[in-house]
């Protein structure tokens, strides 16, 4: 693929996000973790590491950090790849949003340049990208961004009509900036609910997380299940990923208890906890009868 192709590539990524489109990265499941991750498909592999840069740094200041392209085996001689930044934000439903740099409050992705842009690797190599954030005076709190690894596809055959796949991964950078607002994080649980499982057994529970704070935080959860008369039945965790919460964002934990309860009422207690600031909420509901739950304290 030529570079022209290349530029008209990134120029129909960008027209999809001036669109209002939301790109949801097909690999979500990256995010939740810390460490390498590899593409593999018929053709070619590639690695992209690290997968999470987490900074904190001041107003003004300026950090340098290097990412890494690992190809493995692969049937294609050469593959051509583009780098490029995007803005992200962590949805309640744990999928990651990308959005045009510079198009939401807590971007990052203006502040970030990147060498090189674009490149070429043959299977078995490895390649470096610089990257350098240089942050504003007048900012604070929590910024985000994501640098997409982007393979290029190969141009279909002009005789005939195919279906071209593209395959990228990102890096994610989550900021922290210790400027003239000191980073705070306001949790609160702000929603518990109770409802049959998916699964078509037992019952599934959501404690929704907000933060109303200007910094993410990150944190675990808890759910105890106990009968009317304080009889505890069962301890889960709250599950979300890497247990992450956007600032100004909410997020919903979930636990599922996979076993029947006998007719009855019951009680879930439902607490997050993050550093030394733990939050709770309450919520009664019936097994075997029409009530509904209904939240009783927070």
């Amino acid at each position: 693929m030529t570079i022209n192709n290349c530029q008209l590539l990134r120029k129909i990524a960008q027209e999809n996000l001036r669109k209002g489109e939301l790109w949801v990265l097909f690999f979500l499941f990256l995010f939740f973790l810390q460490m390498p991750a590899t593409l593999v498909f018929s053709q070619v592999s590639f690695t992209l590491f690290p997968l999470i840069q987490e900074i904190k740094a001041p107003p003004g200041a300026t950090r340098s950090f290097r990412l890494r392209v690992f190809t493995g085996p692969g049937e294609r001689a050469e593959m051509r790849f583009l780098v490029y930044r995007l803005d992200f934000h962590l949805a309640r439903d744990g999928n990651i949003e990308l959005f045009e740099p510079g198009s939401i409050k807590r971007s990052a992705a203006p502040w970030i340049t990147i060498n090189p842009t674009e490149f070429a690797m043959g299977p078995n190599e490895v390649k470096d990208i610089d990257v350098e954030l240089t942050i504003p005076e007048n900012v604070s709190g929590g910024h985000y961004a994501a640098i997409l690894v982007h393979l290029v596809p190969e141009a279909a055959p002009a005789e005939r009509t195919a279906v071209v796949r593209t395959w990228r991964m990102a890096s994610l950078i989550e900021l922290t900036v210790t400027g003239w607002k000191a980073p705070r994080a306001k949790i609160s649980i702000s929603e518990l609910r109770v409802e049959p499982s998916s699964e078509g057994k037992g019952l599934a529970f959501t404690t929704t997380i907000e933060n109303k704070g200007n910094i993410h935080v990150r944190g675990e959860g808890s759910l105890t299940i106990t009968t009317r008369a304080g009889r505890r039945l069962a301890d889960l965790p709250l599950k979300a990923g890497r247990g992450t919460v956007f600032p100004e964002s909410m997020r919903d934990f979930k636990a599922v208890l996979e076993r029947e309860l006998p007719p009855g009422e019951y009680f879930a207690d439902a607490s997050f906890r993050f550093g030394d600031t733990r939050v709770r909420a309450q919520i009664a509901f019936s097994v075997g009868s029409p009530a509904e739950g209904e939240k009783v304290e927070t």
